[in-house]
């Protein structure tokens, strides 16, 4: 069962969005297993090592990265990716991507945005939206879209950057992405007409 979805809820209100591209010499190396991630360890692409660093304190603390130079097109796969502390991210692509390392340009594509980041127990995590109890559903009419932020009021609302969540997990996807005393501005986002269907129990924004 599908159908369109022109709004999303304002409600409490995080983006791998658009894309990258695919290096033309670089190979993605490095995996990551689950939700959750140590503090600290190392990725070796193209004969060198970065740390990666994955202390936070908030979910803001923390991004989604790929572990090569350049992320590859279409659907993300998760063990392609990881989460780190953001302040540490810059450090890391540049260790690992170098300068003149030329990356595919990659063609628009909506409902890629199926990796989130957030901090748990002090590390930053990988969340993978496909897999995570809040994009249960048993049917289309479960979900809704939203901004991928905490906050839908100011959020990015482009149809590939926004994503699809069970309309019950409103507040168990801010626990994710939201920090403790995160404050949202109240109004009403408009969002594209993109198409949100329930696939393998999860929701999920389909072409």
């Amino acid at each position: 069962m599908k159908y369109a979805v022109v709004f999303g809820f304002c409600s409490f209100l995080f983006a791998l969005s658009g894309c990258g591209g695919q290096p033309e010499t670089a190979k993605n190396a490095g995996t990551t297993g689950g939700s959750t991630g140590s503090n600290g360890g190392s990725s070796a692409v193209g004969g060198s090592t970065a740390d990666i660093v994955r202390t936070c304190a908030v979910p803001n603390d923390c991004v989604v990265q790929s572990f090569a130079c350049c992320h590859g097109c279409g659907i993300p796969n998760a063990s392609d990716y990881t989460a780190m502390n953001r302040y540490a991210a810059y450090d890391y692509q540049r260790a690992v991507c170098p300068i003149k390392a030329t990356c595919i340009t990659c063609n628009a594509q909506v409902g890629i945005n199926v990796l989130q980041a957030t901090c748990e127990q002090g590390q930053c995590a990988l969340v993978d939206l496909r897999q995570s109890d809040v994009t249960a559903c048993s049917t289309a009419s479960d979900c809704y879209v939203r901004a991928p932020e905490c906050c839908e009021c100011g959020g990015t609302t482009n149809e590939f950057a926004i994503i699809a969540v069970s309309s019950t997990a409103t507040v168990s996807y801010a626990s994710l992405v939201c920090g403790p005393s995160q404050a949202c501005p109240d109004c009403a986002p408009q969002y594209p007409a993109v198409t949100v269907d329930c696939v393998s129990g999860h929701c999920q924004i389909v072409n």
